[in-house]
């Protein structure tokens, strides 16, 4: 367990540390996130007619599948605008909030740990620093390939920010699998 754990926690933190210069002190994912024009009429519009939290989408899909509600809405898409995916809270929050960052690092370990105990478990261990880095890699190629590009095809995220999402996961999994690609290897039996 300590084999995985302790990579995983040195992992973490590496990786932690690089998200937090990747998203608050580079420029390359400062175009990401616009905003509204109009935002504070917009605000109190949607507020007045938007009870519930949740994600929402425009002009949607149909609730029942005829014929005339599919063209109807197929016109909507056809005409613009479109909303893919919007994240809204009607109730507010505090603009930096502590417990975040204690949930990121713990959803960042979680990562570590899943990565190191793949990497544990495997027989990559007994192989080089590269193939093992290369592995961790991988990982976060599928990460990418699942997640932001999936977004970015159909929930119709740009492709500046999917695509640098997705180079961010690549780095970012560079640096926390050379940690773990560091840490976790096969231990030399000492000569009798």
């Amino acid at each position: 367990m300590k084999k995985v754990v302790t990579p995983a926690i040195f992992a973490a933190i590496v990786v932690y540390v690089w998200m937090f210069i990747s998203w608050s002190l580079l420029p390359w994912h400062k175009d990401i996130f616009k905003n509204l024009p109009n935002g504070d009429s917009l605000a109190v519009q949607m507020k007045s007619s938007i009870k519930e939290p949740g994600i929402y989408r425009y002009p949607g899909v149909p609730t029942r599948a005829t014929a005339e509600a599919i063209n109807k809405i197929a016109g909507k898409y056809a005409s613009g605008p479109i909303i893919a995916f919007m994240v809204y809270n009607p109730s507010g929050m505090d603009m930096v909030n502590p417990l975040q960052f204690v949930w990121g690092f713990l959803i960042i370990f979680l990562n570590a740990i899943v990565a190191a105990f793949l990497l544990y478990t495997s027989k990559l261990k007994e192989k080089g620093f590269l193939i093992r880095l290369a592995f961790i890699l991988l990982l976060a190629v599928f990460a990418a390939l699942i997640g932001p590009l999936v977004q970015w095809n159909w929930l119709l995220f740009p492709v500046g920010y999917s695509f640098g999402v997705a180079l961010d996961y690549l780095v970012t999994w560079l640096l926390g699998g050379m940690v773990l690609a560091g840490l976790i290897k096969e231990e030399k039996k000492a000569a009798a």
